[in-house]
């Protein structure tokens, strides 16, 4: 059935000598509503065609007529074909960001233990395809463990100072130059790559330490440079070092209360 013919059946409905020539208007509406006033398909219509030409106030009777009229919200949705305004908008779902994360995690964060490894999983939490990279390189290129006697802050101290004797004798501006391919050097193209990767596990390594130690400054230097050193995993280390700024200014802010 068209359009026009059930316009026209509507039209019929009206008393003999209210005819409007089959064509529905406000006011032939509004004329229906006050004869049949459980009839919401005139107003539905109207609002539909000639919504947008109408005035406020005659869409707003005709949109109370429906919402009164019709027997459920979904025939009443149906019904306006949404050219009118929703009683109540869609509900935004926040997303969480990092950010929102961080200051959350910050204004709980207490002083025990279990407080201590939360932070530390915020802050090295790798994203999926680091996650595979690290879990491949810590299964084929565990650091040896030293037998020697020193103790525990005197290793550190030393692989600090190893680090930065390394970081001070590179050159910064030497000309590239492209190698004989020998099998010498992809020999030592392989060892100098394997010694790369062990350092840098021993550095996140020690940057833990220094965390679970609260020594949260030390451990930004070192994945500060980490970022330096491997800017193909330079979006990893920014979410770390941006945690560990936070961390860090709320340390101090705290300090400046007491």
């Amino acid at each position: 059935m068209s359009d026009s013919t059930i316009t026209g059946a509507i039209c019929s409905l009206l008393p003999d000598g209210e005819g409007s020539g089959g064509v529905l208007t406000p006011a032939v509406a509004e004329r229906l509503m006050e004869l049949y006033p459980y009839f919401a398909l005139p107003a539905s219509i109207v609002l539909r065609e000639s919504g947008g030409m109408m005035s406020h106030e005659e869409r707003r009777r005709l949109t109370r007529h429906l919402a009164r009229t019709a027997p459920s919200p979904v025939v009443l949705a149906t019904l306006l074909n949404d050219s009118d305004e929703p009683f109540y908008p869609d509900e935004k779902v926040a997303t969480p960001s990092t950010e929102s994360a961080i200051d959350t995690f910050l204004s709980t964060y207490g002083s025990g233990g279990e407080d201590d490894e939360v932070l530390n999983r915020l802050i090295f939490n790798p994203t999926p395809d680091y996650a595979q990279l690290l879990a491949k390189e810590e299964q084929h290129n565990l650091p040896s463990v030293s037998d020697g006697g020193d103790s525990h802050d005197d290793l550190l101290n030393r692989f600090i100072i190893k680090q930065k004797q390394q970081e001070g004798s590179a050159p910064q501006d030497e000309p590239s130059r492209i190698p004989a391919v020998t099998v010498e050097n992809r020999h030592s193209d392989d060892a100098a790559a394997g010694q790369q990767q062990e350092t840098s596990l021993l550095s996140e390594s020690l940057a833990k330490i220094f965390i679970r130690q609260r020594q949260y400054e030390r451990a930004y230097e070192i994945i500060s440079q980490l970022s330096l050193n491997y800017p193909e995993k330079s979006v990893y280390f920014a979410d770390q070092m941006r945690f560990l700024r936070k961390v860090i200014a709320n340390r101090r802010r705290n300090a400046g209360k007491q």
